[in-house]
């Protein structure tokens, strides 16, 4: 794979994560974010893209 699509995957990854986690509880997000990581585990890219919300929630 590009790096180009690498980038894509894992941006369109957190755009995803990302609209999701603004409109839930955070209960529920911790629950969905367990799950989505157990089966998402070979999908590093989609991975990465989860984990740039642990970013955002720090700032």
């Amino acid at each position: 794979m590009s790096d180009r699509w690498i980038q894509f995957e894992e941006n369109l990854s957190f755009i995803i994560c990302d609209g999701i986690y603004e409109v839930v509880s955070k209960e529920y997000w911790t629950k969905l974010e367990a799950i989505v990581k157990e089966r998402a585990k070979e999908n590093t890219n989609f991975l990465t893209g989860l984990n740039k919300i642990h970013d955002k929630k720090s700032k």
